[in-house]
């Protein structure tokens, strides 16, 4: 009648610094069947679900130190230059948290049914490339790589 099911997975990268290179997210998922409850001739499914669940992203390669990147080489001579995007020593990973809450119903010998669902995401944690800004640790005319977190107003159903 009632079914609850969770998980919690730790993930580890070698692409972020090392305070935030091992990170965790959870899920959570739970149904009820009623049809168990209502003895309807007609109804053969009747479920209520929920679902929560949250996913990490690491960074790509390269992204927490800065690096020189090679050139063409001059007269013979190897030349190197800054590269054009700031590395940020204290990436964070991605995390995206979802929710689904849907109901389930079979009819009539299962010859009609439906299954609606209403879903949200929610972007907890945002790595970008962003121009630099006067306050930011990025100087020069060169990009960052950042880490956004948006306010805890920012609703659910945005992306």
């Amino acid at each position: 009648m009632f079914y609850l099911d969770g998980t919690y997975r730790v993930d580890q990268s070698s692409t972020l610094p090392k305070g935030n290179w091992t990170y965790g997210y959870p899920s959570i998922s739970g149904s009820f069947l009623f049809s168990e409850l209502v003895k309807a001739s007609w109804l053969d499914l009747g479920k209520l679900r929920l679902n929560y669940a949250e996913v990490g992203n690491d960074a790509p390669f390269a992204s927490v130190l800065d690096t020189y990147v090679p050139g063409a080489p001059f007269s013979g001579n190897p030349l190197v230059s800054v590269a054009s995007t700031k590395n940020n020593p204290d990436l964070k990973p991605e995390r995206t948290k979802s929710i689904e809450a849907g109901i389930e119903m079979g009819m009539f010998k299962n010859r009609l049914g439906f299954d609606f669902a209403v879903r949200g995401r929610y972007i907890a944690v945002i790595r970008t490339v962003a121009s630099p800004q006067p306050s930011s640790r990025c100087s020069g005319p060169r990009s960052c790589f950042s880490v956004l977190e948006p306010s805890s107003t920012t609703p659910w159903l945005q992306a």
